[in-house]
């Protein structure tokens, strides 16, 4: 069980120099310099690991992590989970070692596939439920897999066609009166795709597209139509500057 100090918000980190909070300074629109210290203490998910990279892999600084967007969250998720809060110390720690190879190498043959289990087990200190916590291992998975070259990002690419088609192929049985479920394996059967992360693929498919999907889209099309009477506005305001 990990230590809880004081009156925190963010159960098994310790916050330093301010115990109850974390500073960051905004720098640009989207990032921010690390003022704090942040140390966890809970349970890895990753067994028995030498001092040396435990050392490394649970604080995140200043030093270590000078400039960051906080968590990665498109904007049309936010309604679900904010880019900041309760996950804040968390997704510190993991930004620290995603795309640093020079991070990356302090942990002794860790991987990113390991530093986003980590994540998953943070999450669980800080007291997420299972299925918000498991539905955030796997977006985080699946921008790490993206960003991490070529192949696995096509190989990312082609699992979304294919789990895309099913849902599609879903809709029209469903419409057309059909009673076929061989749409709903198509993620299953694509899966592997995922490599080691291949739970990731099937909590997405099986949980994350049901419950999100619908929202997401009506959030990316009312931020469309957002733009869209923005930009009629503009050229209206300067059609009307020009007759001026």
């Amino acid at each position: 069980m990990a230590e809880t100090v004081g009156a925190t918000e963010w159960p098994g980190f310790v916050i330093e120099p301010e115990p109850n909070g974390i500073s960051l300074v905004q720098i640009s629109a989207s990032e921010f310099e690390l003022r704090s210290t942040i140390r966890y203490l809970g349970d890895t998910g990753l067994g028995e690991l030498p001092e040396e990279v435990e050392a490394h892999l649970r604080v995140v600084g200043p030093d270590t992590l000078a400039v960051t967007d906080l968590a990665s969250v498109p904007p049309i998720f936010r309604w679900w989970q904010n880019n900041y809060g309760r996950h804040t110390p968390a997704a510190l720690i993991h930004d620290r070692f995603i795309g640093d190879a020079e991070a990356l190498a302090l942990l002794g043959g860790l991987s990113e596939v390991d530093v986003d289990k980590y994540f998953r087990f943070m999450l669980n200190e800080l007291g997420f439920g299972m299925i918000r916590r498991w539905l955030m291992w796997s977006a985080v998975a699946g921008r790490t897999r993206f960003k991490s070259g070529t192949p696995r990002a096509v190989a990312l690419v082609v699992w979304l066609v294919i789990a895309l088609f099913g849902v599609v192929w879903l809709y029209q049985e469903r419409t057309t009166g059909g009673s076929g479920l061989l749409p709903l394996l198509l993620p299953f059967v694509a899966s592997p795709l995922w490599g080691r992360q291949i739970i990731a693929g099937l909590v997405i498919a099986y949980i994350g597209v049901p419950t999100m999907l619908l929202p997401a889209t009506l959030a990316a099309a009312g931020n469309l139509l957002t733009a869209a009477i923005e930009f009629i506005t503009r050229t209206v305001k300067g059609f009307k500057t020009a007759a001026d």
